[in-house]
């Protein structure tokens, strides 16, 4: 074939290339029902001016554990008006025990360092934690002194913590995790969303479809 008959056909092509670019770069769509949940009422937020994001989880559950340094990352990069918030599931003996000593660890500022801390020795060391002298323990082990321990772990405003984060979760419809709660409206869980990545993704939509 003469070379000036080629030119069309690698017309097409270009074309055809071009319109599959412009589709792959299509933005991401998800459903309600089938990608996340819409909450029949509005669930309480702290952050009147921003959009809460809420992530439910466990100390015990393997899934928060590696869902964690994916949900760090993705906390550094949040815009101005949104603001993440860590919310302990108490479901059983268990998930009271992780409550308690989050929101002890929030009282005594200490939160960060105890929650990395907790996470490590219940899942890779597999320490027991139960009783509340083993709690004790292993807050003095990680510098805070008995006596400060005492005095948060079963304070007024733990016990209110604990109160307001078992209601949120039931406003929520919470029944497993990790689950992600977007401004008091969507509710989405990493099971339903089948990957880590594409969990947020949903999130990242629902919290410009919040916008």
């Amino acid at each position: 074939m003469m070379p000036g008959r080629t030119w069309p056909w690698l017309l097409v092509a270009a074309l055809f290339l071009q319109s599959g670019i412009a589709a792959s770069a299509a933005p991401e769509t998800f459903e309600a029902g089938r990608d996340y949940q819409r909450l029949p009422g509005q669930a309480q937020t702290l952050a009147d001016d921003k959009i809460e994001v809420v992530e439910f989880f466990m100390f015990s559950c393997e899934h928060c554990l590696i869902f964690e340094p994916i949900l760090q990352a993705w906390e550094q990069r949040l815009p101005k008006d949104v603001v993440l918030r860590r919310m302990p599931v108490a479901l059983g003996v268990i998930g009271k025990r992780d409550a308690r000593i989050f929101y002890t660890a929030q009282a005594l500022d200490v939160g960060a360092q105890i929650q990395a801390a907790t996470f490590d020795a219940l899942q890779r060391q597999k320490q027991v934690l139960r009783s509340d002298d083993e709690v004790r323990a292993f807050f003095v082990d990680k510098g805070i002194k008995a006596e400060a321990f005492d005095q948060a772990f079963y304070s007024p405003e733990v016990e209110s913590q604990m109160t307001q984060g078992v209601l949120l979760a039931q406003l929520y419809g919470i029944t497993t995790v990790p689950s992600i709660g977007v401004d008091g409206r969507f509710r989405l869980s990493a099971q339903q969303s089948r990957t880590y990545q594409r969990f947020l993704r949903i999130t990242d939509y629902l919290v410009n479809t919040s916008r």
